[in-house]
């Protein structure tokens, strides 16, 4: 087979030319060799899509590894966000358990000091740690009716006349105690017992003492009330108490009849003014500036028009330099 003569018509594909210049045996040849040409490159051909077909198949098992190994990763830190949420609420849980507990240990101890009857040390000392719990909402319905109770016995402790220096520390610490509250109705609570005042009078005649432990009420109780109560409403209300005592009993102000509201609301703003008065003599560290600037604004600045003629004469007292 003349391959120079027969590689032109092979290359442009030309078959007459093809049919001028090779015999009929050469062309069968020529086909059959075109045949197992053509059969070897369909072989090669479904070995590289076999290939190809693996490669992918690997590469899509790698990456569903990979997802499987991430969700895993996922799910282990999943699992220990929630251990760890478990644990720190366990731990708080805990935290709280003991909170409660020493808290408790706590109250009971200071009420063992409170309610000593042979130490009036210890009692005073317990009126004073009771005032952490009045200001505490879990305990200070207990603390204050213990204050309370307190109160009532440190004023019937005898029908002597006259408070013993001893009784008049712990009727102090008592109601300072039981103004250590943010809550006004925990004071005008407290306010109510006021009436203590006119039934150890009753019994012993002393107007000293009983003008004395007035003035304490007025403050400790009310002037706590001016800092803490947010409306005229509230602060009224542990005022009233106050008020309506020096109705029946004028001469605890100095005063010789029963007073109407106007003249009852200038007294109470004189006997705390006064007893002010008498802290910044006696020391340095008083707040009594800011108290009166809160009382004064508590029934000057935020009074009804129509309560204005009760609030005047006060008003005016508290405006004047001390």
């Amino acid at each position: 087979m003349d391959r120079a003569r027969l590689e032109p018509p092979l290359f442009t594909e030309d078959p007459v030319a093809l049919a001028d210049a090779a015999a009929g045996e050469e062309l069968s040849r020529l086909k059959l060799a075109e045949e197992i040409l053509e059969l070897r490159h369909e072989r090669h051909k479904r070995a590289s899509v076999l290939s190809v077909s693996f490669q992918s198949l690997v590469g899509v098992v790698a990456v569903a590894g990979f997802v499987v190994n991430a969700y895993q990763i996922y799910e282990t830190g999943k699992q220990q966000a929630t251990q760890e949420r478990a644990d720190q609420a366990r731990w708080e849980q805990e935290f709280q358990r003991a909170k409660r507990s020493d808290k408790y240990r706590a109250f009971f101890e200071t009420s063992a000091l409170a309610t000593d009857p042979t130490n009036p040390a210890k009692r005073l000392v317990g009126y004073s740690l009771l005032q952490e719990f009045v200001a505490d909402k879990d305990y200070n319905s207990k603390a204050t009716l213990m204050l309370e109770t307190a109160l009532a016995e440190e004023l019937r402790h005898d029908n002597q006349p006259g408070l013993s220096e001893e009784h008049r520390a712990a009727v102090i610490a008592i109601l300072s105690a039981l103004s250590g509250t943010s809550d006004c109705e925990d004071l005008a609570r407290a306010a109510r017992t006021v009436d203590f005042i006119g039934e150890r009078q009753a019994r012993t005649g002393d107007l000293d003492e009983a003008r004395e432990v007035f003035a304490i009420y007025v403050r400790r109780l009310l002037g706590r009330a001016a800092v803490v109560c947010r409306s005229y409403a509230d602060f009224d209300g542990v005022r009233r108490p106050l008020r309506q005592t020096l109705a029946k009993l004028p001469e605890l102000a100095g005063l010789a009849t029963p007073p109407d509201a106007a003249l009852a609301n200038r007294a109470l703003a004189s006997i705390l003014k006064e007893r002010c008065a008498h802290e910044d003599r006696v020391s340095g560290v008083s707040d009594c500036p800011d108290l009166l600037a809160s009382y004064e604004r508590q029934i000057c600045a935020h009074v009804p028009p129509a309560d204005q003629s009760e609030e005047a004469p006060a008003c005016a007292l508290l405006a004047r330099s001390p």
